[in-house]
């Protein structure tokens, strides 16, 4: 699994995000300790992190072509991202830590374009490919705005991986799964009460076993289920009724194998804890209940 979360960017004309590390810190812990995923099988990258595991456009690179070196064609593969995306020119980015975000061209010396991040993808051998996007776009110098960078088709289409059938596994074996924050129309929103993105929180709720089905595992399917139901309460409750933010999912290259596999065995292992550094300094901020993360608008694709 790789695991990225930023707050501050390297750049002052990024606006930072608050809980995004958080996020990455808590979804890295609940993979190893309720899922049973080894440590050294984690990757966790923030911009609090080590130097070599800052999420900079290169070692977030670096970190995918040594996974599709070390994972096996019958692994599942994750990788989460909670930070800034933003769509420029017709073409959607990731915006790693040294995100240089003022015209199309520094952004495609800068950030990770979803093409790029799909072509590393198709490198990793593995049989499923979970992808968790706490990243809706929002507007990178416009910090909480109401005015925002929509999800484009573009994005959801272009970060789906379909084997070429000339790797392994097959076409016909390689599933994937993508989780997004919200919904078509609707924002994503962080909570100072949980110090998380009210997605991740209910994510991670799930992965340590709130969102069991009824084999007693986690799966795709039954997690998917959980925080399309929670989220929703949760944002209602925060911020009232009216606003809503409702977690999508794109299943390929239909819904019936993604949904059936398993992210949390019966009775997964605990494992240790994942060294993570100290919590990052908050950001003081105007007193707010509760602040947009981003706004999310998801075009799903025919396929």
């Amino acid at each position: 699994a790789l695991v990225v979360g930023i707050n501050e960017y390297a750049r002052p004309d990024v606006s930072p995000l608050r809980f995004a590390v958080n996020d990455a810190q808590c979804m890295a812990k609940a993979l190893v300790e309720a899922g049973g995923f080894p440590p050294g099988n984690v990757t966790l990258m923030t911009s609090e992190s080590e130097e070599l595991l800052k999420p900079t456009l290169g070692n977030v690179i670096f970190a995918l072509n040594r996974l599709a070196r070390q994972v096996r064609a019958r692994d599942l593969f994750l990788f989460y991202f909670s930070g800034h995306g933003i769509s420029l020119d017709g073409e959607p980015y990731l915006l790693t830590l040294d995100a240089d975000a003022r015209s199309a061209d520094t952004l495609e010396v800068s950030s990770l374009r979803v093409d790029l991040l799909r072509e590393k993808l198709r490198a990793v051998p593995a049989a499923a490919d979970i992808l968790v996007m706490d990243a809706c776009q929002n507007d990178p110098q416009g910090g909480r705005s109401l005015s925002g960078n929509l999800l484009t088709e573009e994005f959801v289409k272009g970060i789906q991986v379909v084997p070429t059938g000339t790797e392994p596994p097959t076409a016909e074996q390689r599933v994937m799964a993508l989780l997004f924050a919200c919904s078509i129309g609707q924002r994503a929103y962080e909570s100072p009460g949980t110090k998380q993105g009210i997605f991740t929180h209910q994510l991670v709720a799930g992965l340590r076993g709130d969102a069991k089905g009824q084999t007693g595992a986690v799966t795709v399917g039954s997690l998917a289920d959980f925080v399309g139901s929670k989220v929703p309460e949760a944002t209602e409750r925060l911020l009232g009724a009216g606003r809503k933010q409702v977690p999508s999912v794109v299943y390929v290259p239909d819904e019936d194998r993604p949904r059936k596999l398993i992210l949390i065995p019966e009775q997964a292992p605990v494992g240790p804890s994942v060294p993570l550094p100290p919590p990052p300094t908050p950001i003081v901020r105007p007193p707010q209940e509760v602040l947009d993360k981003a706004e999310c608008v998801i075009v799903i694709p025919s396929m």
